[in-house]
């Protein structure tokens, strides 16, 4: 899904931003398959689930996935991951 991606980096978030700026708003997209090191991989299902919790808006692109498949996180008992804990079986 990579050229997905790449269509919202190139067009849709500059688009969003300068429809946003217009309302004195500020738009700012989280890439999460970029800024997990090496050494962070087995926390990335954290890392990037706390990225969704501080957002306001979340835009997803589903599809399906062939190859190794994560492992379900470990997430520590913090209220703001109660949706992750209440929806697991959609998740894993």
């Amino acid at each position: 899904m990579h050229s997905e991606r790449d269509v919202l980096v190139r067009s849709v978030f500059p688009e969003l931003r300068r429809r946003a700026a217009q309302h004195r708003l500020h738009l700012q997209e989280v890439e999460l398959r970029w800024g997990v090191t090496e050494e962070e991989s087995e926390r990335a299902a954290q890392l990037c689930l706390s990225e969704v919790c501080r957002s306001q808006m979340l835009v997803g692109i589903l599809g399906e996935r062939y190859g190794m498949a994560s492992p379900k996180p470990d997430l520590p008992d913090l209220p703001q991951y109660s949706w992750v804990r209440q929806n697991q079986s959609i998740y894993w």
